[in-house]
């Protein structure tokens, strides 16, 4: 039985925390929560399609995700939010999430923290296999 980390390396996600907040952002430029949530998945060797900042293409992509309900490090997170009406995260652990946030860059926050505990609509794990390759370009 393979032994499940119960954090993410810091060195896997540790410099995306100098990038900037951009909408639509999907460069080293910027990222919204998508292009973090994107970027992330990607680092972990999962090639997802290039999904748009829209909540009616997030929701149709749900299929190829499986809904869990203790988070591991990597799964998904989609938390509900006023506009856009969905948000993007990538756990890190079994308490904390990387995502992108409007006014502050990209961060790690607490999912289980008041902000965020009552907003989250699920957890989600990718049922497909990796890939190895990030997308993140400068």
């Amino acid at each position: 039985m393979l032994h499940k980390p119960n954090r993410l390396p810091f060195a896997l996600y540790g410099d995306l925390l100098a990038v900037p907040y951009l909408k639509n952002g999907r460069t080293a430029a910027g990222l919204d929560c998508v292009g973090a949530f994107l970027e992330m998945q990607h680092r972990l060797g999962r090639t997802l399609p290039l999904y748009d900042s829209n909540a009616a293409l997030l929701a149709g992509a749900l299929g190829a995700w499986e809904r869990v309900e203790v988070p591991e490090p990597g799964d998904g997170l989609l938390i509900y939010s006023a506009n856009p009406r969905w948000h993007l995260a990538t756990a890190i652990s079994a308490v904390e999430m990387i995502h992108g946030k409007e006014g502050c860059g990209i961060v790690v926050e607490r999912f289980d923290s008041p902000a965020y505990a009552r907003r989250i609509e699920g957890f989600y794990r990718w049922k497909q296999q990796a890939s190895g390759q990030s997308a993140l370009s400068s």
